[in-house]
């Protein structure tokens, strides 16, 4: 793992779609600003620390590349994401709202 800070982040198509669907939620429910912080920080994580700041999961050896998944439970997001073993890319496939149970 030869690759160095910062990481260059790219968002999977469907990903970008569910970024503006969320976006477009968190917007009309009034979190718009609070879900902006969290993409922000997000994205700070990924092209910073992205090994450390995931859990792996599995690797995709033909891909060069190990899945990692982050659990943001305060803000009820799951992060799914893929990072490169030798080069400085990350590449996010999904970002998901967590279920939860009604108060």
């Amino acid at each position: 793992m030869s690759s160095q800070p910062p990481f260059n982040v790219t968002f999977t198509t469907d990903c970008q779609s569910q970024l503006a669907h969320l976006a477009d939620l968190a917007i009309s429910s009034g979190w718009g600003h609070r879900f902006a912080i969290v993409l922000r920080k997000m994205l700070t994580e990924l092209e910073n620390r992205p090994r450390e700041w995931g859990d792996p999961i599995t690797s995709l050896f033909w891909m060069q590349a190990v899945v990692y998944n982050r659990v943001l439970l305060q803000d009820g997001i799951s992060i799914y994401y893929a990072v490169h073993d030798e080069l400085a890319e990350v590449w996010v496939r999904a970002v998901e709202i967590l279920p939860h149970e009604p108060d």
